[in-house]
């Protein structure tokens, strides 16, 4: 019988049957006494630790568990050093050669004013010509037909009149032109004057303001005309009564004299404007236009 449980219950088993046993029959002993003494509680030990079989072998791995949760990124890591400088790249093509062929004057091409031809080698190239002599503007040039220059003229402010020459003492004001008029213009120019009440007068008889209808601020002359305008002035004259304290630029009287001292003419170069003094402190101004016939 012993036997046939031992084949059943294995020899631990058995021993923790035989342990049983004993507790079960001496349960009111043990109660009693409050449990198993330390005597008793060895020798179970030891007869377990007799018959204890060898450990059994490990189990098969249990199924995997589903995956985690994804976890936060983590910080930045800190920059890599810097790597090796790479070799050298091969030498790129070679590049076009750019010309410059130069044109002398008299030569076909740019209309014979000269200049060069640039391009880039195997290219045709683009002429570049030297520029037209200016027209009318270069130096020894006159005013073309219909073209218009201005300026201004001035006595300046004069303390004491009396040192000039005659009983009204003849003011003399140049008017230079920048770019002279041709001989011909010279000539045939019309001289005006206009009055700063706008009267306009021409070779002594008052005309309609038809030929220089700008001002002393903003001169302008039609073709053919000098125009002289009168901005203002000034006349001190303590001597003389208050009505006869001007400066006439007379338009009645010959307004002009040319530069050779002809009385009524204009120059290529300018003319001189003629004033009639009534007083003994003065100041007299104005502006001019002149327009190619």
């Amino acid at each position: 019988m012993v036997s046939r449980l031992r084949r059943q219950l294995g020899p631990a088993g058995l021993v923790l049957a035989v342990i049983a046993l004993v507790l079960a029959l001496s349960g009111a002993a043990i109660a009693a006494k409050g449990g198993l003494t330390g005597k008793q509680k060895k020798e179970v030990t030891k007869i377990a630790k007799k018959y204890a079989g060898a450990p059994g072998k490990d189990g098969a791995p249990g199924a995997a568990g589903a995956p985690g949760s994804k976890g936060d990124t983590g910080p930045q890591g800190p920059q890599g050093p810097q790597g090796p400088q790479g070799p050298q790249g091969p030498v790129g093509p070679a590049g076009d050669s750019a010309f410059v062929t130069e044109i002398e004057e008299g030569e076909s091409e740019c209309e014979e004013r000269g200049g060069a031809v640039v391009g880039m080698e195997g290219e045709p190239g683009t002429e570049i010509c030297n520029g037209k002599p200016g027209d009318p503007w270069s130096p020894e040039s006159e005013l073309p037909s219909e073209a218009t220059e201005t300026g201004t003229w001035a006595s300046g402010f004069i303390k004491d009149t009396t040192a000039y020459p005659g009983v009204f003492r003849d003011l003399q004001m140049p008017i230079s032109f920048p770019i002279k008029l041709s001989e011909e213009d010279a000539d045939n120019v019309d001289v005006r004057v206009i009055l700063p009440n706008e009267e306009e007068y021409s070779t002594g008889t008052e005309v309609p303001q038809t030929q220089c209808d700008g001002s002393a601020g903003a001169p302008s002359a039609d073709p053919g005309n000098l125009c002289i305008y009168i901005g203002g002035g000034t006349v001190n004259a303590p001597s003389f009564p208050e009505a006869d304290r001007k400066v006439v630029i007379d338009p009645v009287a010959v307004p002009v004299k040319s530069p050779d001292g002809t009385f009524g003419a204009v120059a290529p170069s300018g003319t001189i404007l003629r004033g009639l003094v009534l007083g003994q402190e003065i100041e007299v101004f104005g502006a001019w236009a002149v327009t190619a016939g």
